[in-house]
């Protein structure tokens, strides 16, 4: 019996433990549910907060924390607004958070120069000296593109004439090495002159540009030469006869280092381009030793503080802007520091969120949030970003061509986005108070241009100002020029071609009813065929500003003074387009940048003028939500894209710039009124949406107003 009760009571005991750890156990998923729990809501808060949009300067939180790892935590300029971001970030996290309850950290990652470059290349007599110029010349673009700062580049040949249109630059030096300096300094290496035209790129040019430059100077000094076989060791035996080989590159080479290896802060980035064979002259005997090749590179290189690049398979125009850029930021101080911002408690229980934003230098950035969890309340502050009022004006007309010159001018639509009123209204004209009421009626005494002004004041005393021109008088005209570019044929081809893509424009805008407010300009092949040769091939994206400077200087040329505010110029190619974008391939059948520069389209795409307009007037893609995302950034300062829908609300993901109604829909496409557009269907589809839809195409219910209103038409 007392056996049987010791068992009993073991079991009871057992049992019990059981259910003690089965209630510990729980307890401790209730608590990591409630913690995991909490987690989530400050991570989305936090990622709700990096998408809000920071009112003075018009960019989400996110894209401040991207500026201040690139600019750092120095005052910017936003539409004449100083800003610090570091202390806008710390304004927005106290109000959300409390300063005791966070700590950022933002690592300041900088791509700007902060000493001089000087680049020096250094290209052959050979046949490859045509392709290595081109791809420096458009890595020359690349660079400029992608660092600030004091960057100067020297491209010096052999012997030979420089043909690259980049010579003509700012910062761009291009000079022919002499033959006679050539000869000087084989004299120099101890290098018979039967056998000096085999060693110039490498060794000779290295001396030539090492005494051609001071010894001393804070400057970052790169040389890169680059040149194929027949400069480096190679023995060629013509007529039985030897020239070159290894002992004579040996001398070269030693001759270069010595004369440049007191240089101060003096980099060489030898580069071997071609494979063998591939420049023979005149199909001669060639004894090739690769191995020599290399080492003889190798030490120039490793005596100069630079390194040995080997593209003898072949190297693309990607490669080497690649390689240029990673010389520059391994040959210069970078800034780099840490932003901190709220209070730092090493030994609090915390949560830690890492983010990766993109810097303007489209490097990423990382940075980290941590939030202490025993202050955090659980019902965080609310962001309040006090907006000032917006201010509108309708005016009727904006365009007065008879007398009595007598508008209305209301203003009455202005709204404060807080949900506050407006307590008051004041109209300007030049300095004189013209009104306060919302809503009056002027007569302007004689023809002009006259500017008109409405400031509005909200019940919390911020103010909104906005702007309208008003047109006295004669009506303006808003002029098109239509450009030939690499035309062959005759005026009439060209002038059939311009009105098919300048028609399709018109009636994309519904601008047949007011004819009277634009003229076309229609230039003549035969007489003002503008060249560009840069469209003929493939090129990096940032030369298309090559490209519409040499537009405009032809538009200049035929006697046409730009205007851009009452001008677009349109130039039509039939040259193949083609653009080289890193990992990607697109079919480019037109290009332009927002705002103030030339329309480039294909002749054979009508459709395709039209659209590049729309950029003209800061338009941004439709459909594509990246692009959008991008142009619109772009456009910040300008309150973002054109055709950033007036409702205010977040647009569809999927589609960009489109209003929130649009549901996923198989194989349709909903536009900016809700309707389902079926893909190549007969609704309409905006100008700025996808290509390769024929018809129709015009513009939406937002753009066309705004290019109306552009050129004045009522």
């Amino acid at each position: 019996m007392v056996s049987a009760a010791i068992v009993v009571g073991l079991f009871f005991v057992a049992l019990f433990a059981v259910e003690i750890s089965r209630y510990q156990h729980v307890a401790q998923q209730t608590k990591e549910m409630e913690t995991y729990s909490e987690e989530k809501r400050f991570e989305e808060s936090f990622d709700a907060l990096l998408k809000m949009t920071e009112p003075r300067t018009k960019e989400t939180i996110g894209e401040l924390f991207a500026n201040c790892a690139y600019y750092g935590a120095d005052d910017r300029n936003y539409g004449g607004i100083i800003v610090n971001c570091r202390d806008v970030l710390e304004e927005l996290f106290d109000s959300f958070y409390g300063r005791e309850n966070y700590y950022a950290k933002i690592p300041q990652h900088s791509s700007e120069i902060t000493k001089g470059i000087e680049i020096y290349f250094i290209v052959d007599t050979s046949k490859s000296m045509t392709d290595d110029i081109s791809k420096i010349g458009q890595s020359v673009i690349y660079i400029k593109n992608n660092f600030t700062g004091d960057v100067n580049f020297h491209i010096y040949t052999l012997a030979s004439v420089m043909t690259v249109p980049q010579c003509s630059m700012p910062n761009v030096e291009c000079k022919v090495i002499p033959a006679s300096d050539l000869s000087e300094l084989c004299k120099q290496a101890g290098i018979p002159p039967e056998h000096c035209v085999l060693q110039e790129a490498y060794g000779l040019g290295v001396a030539w540009v090492a005494q051609n430059i001071p010894i001393d100077s804070n400057n970052i000094r790169i040389l890169i030469p680059l040149s194929d076989e027949l400069s480096c060791s190679d023995e060629f035996i013509s007529q039985g006869t030897s020239y070159g080989g290894k002992a004579y590159a040996d001398k070269s080479i030693d001759f270069g280092i010595s004369v440049a290896k007191n240089h101060k802060n003096f980099y060489v980035y030898p580069i071997l381009c071609d494979p063998l064979n591939v420049n023979n002259p005149g199909q001669i005997r060639q004894i090739h030793d690769e191995n020599a090749i290399i080492e003889d590179m190798n030490r120039l290189a490793n005596s100069l503080k630079g390194e040995f690049i080997d593209f003898s398979k072949g190297y693309s125009q990607a490669k080497l802007d690649i390689l240029l850029e990673k010389i520059i930021f391994g040959s210069t101080t970078k800034r780099e520091g840490l932003i901190e911002i709220g209070t730092k408690k090493e030994r609090a229980e915390r949560y830690s969120y890492d983010r990766t934003v993109i810097m303007p230098s489209k490097k990423p950035a990382h940075f980290t949030l941590w939030v202490y969890k025993e202050r955090v309340p659980h019902q965080m502050k609310t962001v309040v970003v006090k907006m000032p009022p917006i201010a509108i004006i309708n005016a009727d007309p904006r365009v007065l061509a008879q007398e009595p010159y007598t508008t209305t001018l209301d203003g009455s639509a202005s709204y404060d986005p807080d949900g506050g009123t407006i307590v008051s209204y004041e109209w300007d004209l030049n300095g004189k108070i013209l009104s306060t009421q919302p809503k009056f009626t002027h007569t302007f005494s004689e023809p002009g241009q006259y500017k008109i002004k409405l400031t509005v004041t909200d019940d919390e005393g911020q103010k909104g100002s906005t702007t309208i021109t008003i047109f006295v008088g004669k009506k303006p005209t808003f002029n098109f020029i239509f450009v030939p570019v690499n035309w062959s044929g005759s005026n009439a081809s060209f002038e059939s071609t311009a009105m098919a893509h300048f028609n399709f424009f018109v009636k994309g805008a519904k601008l047949d009813d007011c004819k009277d407010n634009y003229s076309i300009i229609i230039m003549s092949p035969e007489s003002h065929n503008c060249q560009v040769s840069l469209l003929n091939n493939c090129m990096r994206e940032g030369m298309r500003f090559d490209v519409f400077n040499q537009i405009v200087k032809c538009v200049q040329n035929a006697g046409y003074s730009i205007n851009w505010t009452s001008m677009r110029i349109v130039a039509i190619t039939k040259s193949d387009i083609c653009f080289y974008i890193p990992h990607a391939e697109y079919a480019i059948i037109g290009f332009t940048e927002f705002g103030s520069y030339p329309t480039v389209c294909e002749a054979r795409y009508n459709e395709c003028s039209a659209h590049e307009l729309g950029h003209q007037f800061y338009f941004c893609e439709q459909y594509y939500q990246n692009s959008w995302l991008s142009q619109n950034s772009r456009l910040s300062s300008i309150g973002g894209c054109k055709n950033k829908y007036p409702d205010g609300t977040n647009h569809c993901q999927q589609y960009g710039s489109l209003t929130t109604n649009c549901p996923e829909y198989l194989g349709r496409i909903p536009d900016c009124l809700g309707r389902k557009i079926p893909v190549g269907g007969s609704v309409g589809r905006s100008l700025m949406g996808p290509g390769g839809i024929s018809a129709p195409r015009l513009f939406d219910c937002f753009e066309e107003p705004v290019i109306r209103s552009a050129l004045k038409c009522q």
